[in-house]
């Protein structure tokens, strides 16, 4: 093929399939023949979007018909409709699509593709008493959504990320969903100090605008089939119009994960909450996120039980930037003061500090009379011996490593309800250290 079809969206033209020709639908497909230059598969899907274009189901003939334009004028052209075969060669019960997901994921792991798994390093670069909640799941039921994509061989998209077209749950929906399940789980309403606090204001929200402490990361599938439904019509019980819907199945494999950030978020310096605050926060927090994996579900559909995760989540944790029993290793009464303290105020100077004069040009300069000197040099050496402890003692605290963050390794969904209290029974309950 030659070069200059790749220069410009002219090229499309030439991949133009066969009315009614099963074969080159499938060669399509699978990137045979003359589709082999387009290597990349959700490219050729394209493809296919624009052959079923103005291909409607007709339902007395039972079969499909292309309209075309003709000098005569529109005609119906028949078309051959056969369900394709679109299994990988190697894994039958896993589609082309799923192939195409998992080597794209494997390939852009490393840009940042997935949902990520923070760590202790991370979270010491946030305020006290951040937490992360990583919950791998599987699905106990298939995921549906509704993508937007304008141009696709079937009019129920699964909604794909934009770069790599792998099925994910965005963040922003992750948000809208917990949102709900934390109003049905607590039985509140948006205005609600709890919701906001957590999540901040509804859209609609103009003045007295909040951000959330609670942040969300998406969700990425490498998994996809096709389902296809076909209404039956009550006079006749036959079949109208096959429908095809794609959506994640069942046993596929995501990653919830959601990061709080005790923030004041309309006072950029105001006081961070205290420990039992975000203890609350953490109880409903937890109680949201059972509530919308094991019995809401999430995506569309879910009144009818889709979107929903199985009972195991190994391989869950929670990990707060909390160091339980973080007492100093020297008794308070025996630690050096953080500032030099004088026995007396006769030397401090008019902001109320001591000063330190080194040389004799300086003593002599500031401290007027050989007795007043005299004393001012026994007070530098109480300053002295007091600057070599607190050396030692800080060079000390920076030699031993700081005590792990908290952090819980989570089994079940079940174990989502109790986080609170397992916090609680490792921090001696639930007090400030």
């Amino acid at each position: 093929m030659d070069d200059e079809l790749y220069e410009g969206y002219e090229w499309h033209a030439n991949f133009a399939l066969q009315p009614g020709s099963l074969e080159d639908l499938q060669n399509a497909v699978e990137g045979r023949a003359r589709f082999a230059p387009v290597r990349d598969l959700y490219a050729r899907l394209q493809l296919l979007a624009q052959s079923v274009e103005n291909t409607r189901w007709n339902t007395d003939a039972k079969s499909y018909t292309k309209r075309e334009h003709r000098p005569g004028g529109t005609v119906e052209v028949p078309l051959t409709y056969q369900r394709l075969t679109l299994t990988h060669p190697d894994s039958p019960d896993r589609t082309r699509y799923t192939a195409y997901a998992h080597s794209l994921m494997g390939e852009y792991a490393s840009l940042g593709f997935a949902t990520p798994r923070l760590d202790e390093a991370d979270l010491a670069c946030l305020p006290e008493h951040t937490f992360f909640l990583h919950v791998p799941f599987t699905l106990a039921a298939p995921y549906l959504s509704k993508d937007d994509e304008p141009f696709y061989v079937h009019e129920n998209p699964l909604r794909k990320e934009w770069v790599l077209r792998v099925p994910y749950v965005a963040a922003t929906g992750w948000k809208g969903s917990l949102r709900a399940a934390l109003r049905h789980a607590r039985r509140l309403d948006d205005e609600d100090p709890l919701v906001v606090r957590l999540l901040g204001n509804p859209k609609e929200e103009k003045e007295r605008f909040r951000r959330g402490r609670l942040s969300f990361y998406p969700t990425f599938f490498d998994a996809l089939e096709v389902q296809v439904i076909n209404p039956h019509s009550r006079e006749t019980s036959a079949g109208k119009q096959p429908i095809h819907i794609e959506g994640v199945p069942r046993e596929a494999q995501g990653d919830f994960a959601l990061l709080y950030t005790p923030i004041v978020p309309q006072k950029s310096d105001g006081p961070f909450p205290d420990w039992d605050e975000v203890l609350a926060d953490l109880e409903a927090t937890g109680q949201a996120a059972y509530t919308l994996l094991a019995e809401l579900g999430f995506g569309a559909k879910t009144a009818s039980g889709m979107g929903r995760a199985g009972k195991g989540i190994r391989g869950a944790y929670l990990l707060i930037h909390h160091r339980p029993g973080t007492t100093p290793s020297v008794p308070a009464e025996e630690r050096v003061p953080e500032h030099f303290v004088p026995g007396n105020d006769e030397f401090l100077d008019a902001d109320g500090n001591w000063p330190y004069y080194a040389t004799k040009a300086e003593l002599e300069a500031h401290v007027p009379g050989k007795a007043a000197r005299h004393r001012y040099k026994r007070q530098r050496m109480v300053y002295r011996e007091w600057l070599k402890r607190r050396e030692q003692e800080v060079a000390g605290e920076r030699k031993a490593p700081p005590p792990p963050m908290l952090r819980l390794s989570l089994e079940r969904l079940a174990d989502l309800t109790r986080l609170r209290e397992r916090v609680e029974e490792q921090t001696g309950g639930g007090r400030n250290e």
